[in-house]
């Protein structure tokens, strides 16, 4: 029965009013003919004014609407449709299939998100800056650290956030040159925080995984 309701749902899309509601149905059902229409329903929110951040309210309304949540039930039904579109000539829809992609760990999609770092549009960078975290992917660090030295605080801010996610020790060289470098107060402040909560989180991180220690022989005698 849900999959006879596809095709009376489906041209409902186009209507911004119950759009919602239709990607949550097709969501439910998962027939793989939704799809590609839901796919072409991407990005059609404008950026918010002042371009986004990785923590801010904008950027999950921008990002975290009903067509993404609805190709994520998808899964990989979706992964097909979604990676020829990071190279789209729209940078919302390269932004939104960064982060879907991402969202739904498709590791084999790392280098062509990892690109998108250098991006000409700003917001395009944040998302993949978002996606490369999502997917623990290391091989941006030397992307990400180049940010450091930008006059743009807010992809500053974004990089270092992102490297924090990563959490790598491979990051701390590059954070304490820029640190050292650093003659901005309020930058070289920015820096050291960050340098300060990674190491936070590698030593959370070495702490879960150190092995427990060896019990006493004496302790597994018994009386």
């Amino acid at each position: 029965a849900g999959r006879a309701a596809v095709p009376i749902v489906l041209p409902w899309l186009k209507d911004p009013q119950v759009r919602a509601d239709v990607c949550w149905i097709l969501g439910e059902i998962k027939d793989s003919s939704s799809v590609e229409p839901i796919v072409g329903h991407l990005g059609q929110a404008g950026a918010p004014p002042g371009g986004m951040d990785l923590d801010s309210q904008a950027r999950a309304g921008f990002l975290d609407g009903p067509v993404t949540e609805s190709l994520i039930k998808f899964g990989d039904r979706s992964v097909r449709h979604l990676r020829p579109l990071l190279n789209h000539r729209e940078w919302s829809i390269r932004a939104h299939a960064a982060y879907i992609l991402a969202r739904l760990g498709d590791g084999t999609s790392a280098p062509a998100i990892r690109a998108l770092l250098e991006d000409g549009n700003p917001d395009v960078i944040v998302c993949a800056m978002e996606a490369v975290g999502l997917l623990q992917d290391t091989d941006a660090i030397p992307v990400l650290a180049a940010y450091l030295r930008s006059e743009n605080m807010r992809l500053v801010n974004c990089a270092l956030q992102t490297m924090v996610v990563l959490g790598s020790a491979a990051s701390l060289p590059a954070l304490e040159e820029a640190t050292a470098q650093q003659k901005d107060l309020q930058r070289r402040r920015l820096l050291t925080n960050a340098v300060n909560r990674l190491k936070g989180v590698i030593s959370q991180h070495s702490a879960s995984v150190a092995p427990e220690p060896a019990r006493s022989k004496g302790l597994l005698r018994r009386g």
